[in-house]
């Protein structure tokens, strides 16, 4: 808040957005990336390996909550602040253009 009332570079949704959306690809690549390489096998064949790459794997994979589970929630929530910042930056843009056009209907 200034002394002038409430200031707003609107610069800052689409930065927001963008940034947001970069990140989500981001997330997106980690997912895909865990889904095909993440998992492991007994690297020396032996029952220590064995069990390791076993817990490894159900812990980053399989179990609740999953390594997995949670890049795939947090994508979740990545997706839904994009949605929303996109909505607020359509909102934004139109009550621009609804105080452009009253001012210039004042005038």
């Amino acid at each position: 808040m200034t002394e002038n009332g409430f200031q707003f570079d609107p610069q800052v949704l689409p930065r927001s957005h963008a940034a947001c959306t970069d990140a989500l690809a981001k997330v997106d690549r980690q997912i895909e990336l865990a889904k095909a390489d993440l998992r492991t096998t007994a690297w020396a064949g032996d029952p220590v390996s064995a069990y390791a790459a076993e817990r490894f794997n159900a812990r980053a994979l399989e179990e609740e909550p999953s390594a997995l589970q949670a890049l795939q929630a947090y994508r979740s929530a990545l997706d839904t602040l994009v949605a929303k910042l996109i909505s607020s930056e359509t909102q934004y843009r139109r009550t621009e253009q609804d105080k452009d056009a009253t001012m210039r209907g004042a005038q």
